[in-house]
């Protein structure tokens, strides 16, 4: 991210659009209000167009600084006026209208982390240097020529706020095509050093009507640094010219809101990690953890995290395994390790957020694992018996569940456990333990070609999918749990947990329980299949605790210590037969 690279280089040009989610008129929206008023006050049909009658009436077009006079004669007047399209009034402002944008406060923080020091817009309202106040930042703002002469030189101010139109308190605002044709020539110089020196980020401005803003973008030859010009679709006839000249590389976006806030998130994502470079997975991560520790952050986690996941659910698609039914082995292991890898930024934020998270957030991240889950629009079919589009889902549900268990948190692994999902067989809603496990998802011929024995690939593992999650999320979790070995622990200790709660609840169906992996000894050079200690660890846990274990605390089993008992044997007794394989 070049705005990373070089803190205080990139100015703004932002138009109305940046303002549009506040209810802000547009200059353009403020005169024919004005003169529908006129219009009104002469008697004439509301369905007529005021500008038409205003033109037929008085012989020219209607401007802001003949308009608001003859409305509002005296300035007590005019600022009661202008305060109505421009000030919120006390139900607008619970209502968030007429106040600073997301996209308002994302460019504070921005200026006030010091990435951005120069704003040039078009807007005539004060809700950016109101967002800046409150992020403790006091601009110099430049809204007419004689104001240029006496301010401070653009390198020394934290925050310098070019308003090229004027201000809505001003009546020398500009908005008639005439005024807007050029500049007074201060202005125009200083708008050559700042599109000369300064890369460019144009956010909400279509470059309709504003010919001498176009034309000071246009006087530019130099190319210092990078124009990003953020667009909804194809620029139009005014915009375009403008944006070839500068060599701009277009951006598309949702909106203002959301480009500046993910903006900001980035920078300081990218920032925080410590990277010169676009790290986008420890940038995500540096960034939810700023979420996690204030309740003001609160929607902000919210959005975060839904955006990330969407972005991942938007590669769930039945074009990813239409043509699966002839693919090979090793073409289907390929699509998996595809998916893996697009998974990575929201198993690391789900591992992280699980680790640091409140309570109160535990409903994000078993959010995201139902999400996941319920994406697939195959619904749990399989395509030449594969179920890839599951796999994120069995991911995340890992990502959660190793760390709970490493956090201790026994009530965020029973609400995981439990989440109610539609069932890959019926419309019905089941326990996601029920259907979530690795011997589900992939058959044993593509498993082992993702995790192959490293000596000898004929001795294979008999799940040999949990030693590849083992393996891929090991990643997502270096800075929780440094140690390998503690890693092996909280891992198998997990995926031991999962498997009385499965048997628990299967138990009046099938006499089946998911294998885990913790029967293998992953430091041993040859083929080893020997229980590691877990089960005899966690029996001496229950024993010591007694009703008090955790998981038992946490709901699990009902939190009956005999009903918990009854359900060991049986998986102890599985586990013995499948060792004996």
């Amino acid at each position: 991210m070049n705005v990373v690279a070089n803190p205080g280089v990139y100015a703004l040009l932002l138009g109305s659009g940046v303002s549009r989610s506040a209810d802000i008129p547009t200059g353009h929206e403020v005169v024919r209000r004005l003169a529908g008023r006129l219009a009104e006050a002469a008697g004439v049909d509301p369905k007529a167009d005021p500008e038409d009658w205003y033109q037929a009436t008085h012989g020219e077009a209607p401007e802001y600084s003949s308009l608001l006079p003859a409305v509002a004669p005296t300035p007590a007047e005019r600022r009661a006026l202008l305060k109505g399209y421009f000030e919120p009034t006390a139900e607008e402002r619970d209502d968030g209208k007429k106040t600073p944008t997301r996209a308002h406060r994302a460019i504070a923080d921005l200026v006030a982390a010091g990435w951005i020091r120069v704003v040039v817009t078009a807007n005539f309202d004060k809700l950016l240097e109101l967002a800046l106040e409150d992020a403790g930042v006091r601009p110099v703002v430049i809204a007419t020529p004689d104001q240029i002469e006496g301010a401070p030189p653009l390198a020394h101010n934290p925050c310098t706020v070019i308003k090229v139109h004027g201000d809505y308190l001003d009546t020398r605002i500009k908005n008639s095509a005439e005024e807007l044709a050029e500049y007074d020539p201060a202005v125009d110089r200083l708008l050559d050093r700042v599109f000369d020196e300064y890369g460019l980020i144009v956010c909400g401005w279509s470059g309709e009507h504003d010919k001498a803003l176009r034309s000071a973008l246009d006087r530019c030859k130099s190319r210092r640094f990078t124009t990003y010009w953020c667009t909804r679709g194809d620029l139009n006839d005014d915009a375009k010219p403008v944006a070839e000249n500068r060599a701009a590389q277009l951006v598309t976006i949702r909106d203002a809101d959301s480009f500046f806030v993910g903006l900001e998130e980035r920078v300081t994502g990218i920032h925080a990690s410590g990277q010169r470079h676009p790290m986008e997975t420890q940038a995500a991560v540096e960034t939810l953890k700023r979420y996690l520790t204030e309740e003001r952050h609160r929607i902000r986690l919210h959005d975060f995290m839904r955006e990330a996941t969407e972005e991942l659910v938007s590669h769930l698609t039945v074009e990813e395994v239409a043509a699966q039914e002839n693919n090979t082995a090793e073409e289907v292991a390929a699509r998996f390790r595809r998916f893996g890898t697009l998974s990575e930024r929201t198993v690391a934020l789900l591992a992280t957020g699980c680790y640091w998270g409140r309570p109160e957030q535990d409903r994000v991240w078993t959010g995201v694992v139902r999400r996941l889950v319920e994406a697939d629009p195959l619904k749990g079919r399989s395509v030449a018996g594969e179920h890839t589009l599951q796999y994120p889902g069995l991911l995340a549900f890992y990502s959660v569940g190793v760390a709970a268990v490493e956090a201790g948190r026994y009530d965020l692994l029973a609400s995981l456990l439990l989440i109610p999902v539609r069932s890959a067989y019926s419309q019905a809603s089941e326990p996601i333990v029920q259907s979530m496990y690795p011997g589900r998802i992939v058959a044993d011929s593509v498993a082992r070609l993702l995790y192959p024995h490293p000596n000898a690939p004929e001795q294979n593992y008999p799940v040999p999918l949990n030693q590849y999650i083992h393996s891929e999320l090991r990643p997502a979790f270096t800075d929780l749990i440094p140690s390998d070995d503690d890693y092996d622990e909280i891992f198998d200790r997990f995926e031991y947990l999962v498997s009385p709660v499965e048997t628990d609840l299967e138990s009046r169906t099938r006499d089946v329980v998911s294998a885990g992996s913790r029967w293998f000894d992953r430091r041993a050079r040859g083929f080893t299949l020997r229980p590691t200690g877990i089960a005899q660890r966690v029996h001496k846990e229950i024993e010591e605790a007694l009703a008090e274990w955790s998981p038992l605390r946490a709901g699990l089993f009902e939190g009956s210590l005999d009903r918990l008992r009854e359900v060991k044997k049986a998986v102890d007794a599985r586990w013995e037969a499948i060792r004996q394989w």
